[in-house]
């Protein structure tokens, strides 16, 4: 297995269980507002349970 084919599996396991999301680009679309006020394209969430 590719190391790219390896990055694909773990990030579409992250999305299938919403502990990530990636914003597509545009601007139209919500986006994630950090606790900070900031904006970010992103989120990832570390912690995975069960499954």
């Amino acid at each position: 297995m590719s190391h790219e084919s390896v990055s694909d599996l773990w990030i579409d396991r992250f999305k299938e269980r919403d502990a990530l999301w990636l914003h597509d680009g545009n601007v139209r679309r919500p986006h994630a507002l950090l606790t900070s006020g900031k904006h970010s394209d992103g989120f990832f969430n570390s912690v995975l349970r069960g499954g």
